[in-house]
């Protein structure tokens, strides 16, 4: 909230998740068996949203190709509480990466129309983002420059600008009420320098589970997460370090 009283929209502190560390991450949580989270990082990076506009969806919010008797398309989810919604009352995101669409048809598509799409609570997911950055070495706090769940909204727009220069797109497609308000934005983040500031160490494991993401993709709607877990995909170079409260976050 601003000195106004408006709102202020996004939060401007927050650090830019490149492309490569989201398929990092997403890397991470699939050879950890959390193909749930692996698909919330990607709805909230992908569709531009709040942390709290993912974690309080229910499956009958997201709007699969199979649910319209589809076999491709896009993915939508209805947002219910969204913090705009006194200027757009009913919200969407867009999700229009194909594969993107298919992983969601496996990780989400089973589940019946009351499930929530989070299994466990706030406080539990940011246990996991802590421990899939743990993992490949970034921060996980703001005051060590390091991105939070709070990241993902920015992030996507920035990417999406990357790819594109659609300002007026990217404003429609992430509910941006004023294009200035995203031009700023865009304009303070673009250029930040995350992965630069990181030791080599980290700039190489990064690389090495972005490059397999792919792979652990096309693995995972090909065999289903336990199928995944049971043939231990071999990234060359790829070691996972020991994070002894794993299990216990599955549960």
């Amino acid at each position: 909230v601003n000195r106004a009283g408006g709102l202020s929209e996004p939060g401007r502190s927050r650090i830019v998740i490149p492309a490569s560390l989201l398929r990092a991450m997403f890397g991470v949580s699939l050879l950890w068996g959390w193909p749930r989270f692996a698909g919330l990082l990607l709805l909230g990076f992908c569709g531009m949203l709040r942390p709290d506009e993912f974690l309080s969806a229910y499956r009958r919010d997201l709007i699969l190709p199979s649910d319209r008797l589809e076999k491709s398309g896009d993915a939508f989810l209805r947002i219910a509480d969204s913090k705009t919604r006194r200027f757009m009352r009913h919200q969407h995101a867009r999700i229009s990466d194909s594969e993107v669409a298919r992983f969601f048809e496996v990780a989400f598509g089973p589940l019946s129309r009351d499930d929530p799409l989070v299994p466990f609570a706030a406080g539990a997911f940011r246990l996991r983002w802590n421990a899939v950055l743990h993992q490949l070495g970034v921060p996980t706090h703001v005051a060590a420059s390091g991105p939070t769940p709070g990241s993902l909204r920015g992030s996507g727009a920035t990417e999406f600008y990357l790819q594109t220069e659609d300002i007026p797109r990217i404003a429609w497609r992430g509910r941006w009420r004023k294009v200035e308000t995203l031009e700023h934005y865009l304009q303070e983040v673009a250029a930040q320098i995350l992965l630069t500031d990181l030791p080599l160490e980290s700039r190489e494991l990064i690389s090495k589970f972005a490059s397999a993401s792919s792979r652990l993709l096309s693995l995972f709607l090909k065999l289903g997460s336990a199928s995944l877990w049971g043939e231990m995909v071999r990234a060359p170079g790829v070691r996972l370090r020991s994070v002894c409260s794993r299990k216990a976050l599955a549960r």
